[in-house]
C-alpha cells in the first residue's frame, strides 16, 4: 500500500505536477515537533502503538543459508541499458498504455516480494 501511494505521488511529479514551492520538509518537521506533547499527538501515538500489537510478523524472505552462517556478503547487480531510440520506443509504448516510465520500472519489486513470500509459505 505504501509503495503504491509513493508511486502515485512520484508519477504525478513526472507528469509535470510539482509539490507546492512554499512548503519544505523543514516546515513539516517544525510543525510535527510543535505537536509533541499535545492531546492530539498523545492520542495518535497511543493509536499507532496499539496498531503495532496487531501487525503480522515481517515476511520471511527466502535465503540460500541462514545469516549466522554467512562469512561474507555478496550481491549481484543486474542492469540493462537502452539507447535513445529504444528508450523513446519504450516510452511511446507506455504512453499508449497510459503508463509512466517510473511506474513501469517499479512494478516488478512488489511482485518479486510476493513471490518470495509465497515460496516461503510453501516450504
Amino acid at each position: 500500500m505504501l509503495i503504491d501511494e509513493w508511486a502515485r505521488v512520484y508519477d504525478d511529479l513526472e507528469g509535470g505536477r510539482k509539490p507546492p514551492e512554499e512548503l519544505r520538509y523543514r516546515d513539516y518537521a517544525l510543525a510535527l515537533e510543535s505537536l509533541e506533547g499535545t492531546p492530539l499527538y498523545e492520542r495518535d501515538l497511543a493509536y499507532w502503538r496499539k496498531q503495532l500489537e496487531t501487525l503480522p510478523p515481517a515476511p520471511q524472505l527466502p535465503m540460500v543459508q541462514s545469516l549466522s552462517g554467512l562469512t561474507e556478503v555478496r550481491s549481484q547487480h543486474w542492469s540493462i541499458r537502452l539507447n535513445k531510440t529504444e528508450w523513446a520506443n519504450l516510452k511511446r509504448k507506455l504512453a499508449r498504455e497510459r503508463l509512466t516510465a517510473s511506474g513501469f520500472l517499479r512494478r516488478p519489486y512488489p511482485k518479486l516480494l510476493r513471490c518470495g513470500i509465497r515460496n516461503q509459505a510453501t516450504r
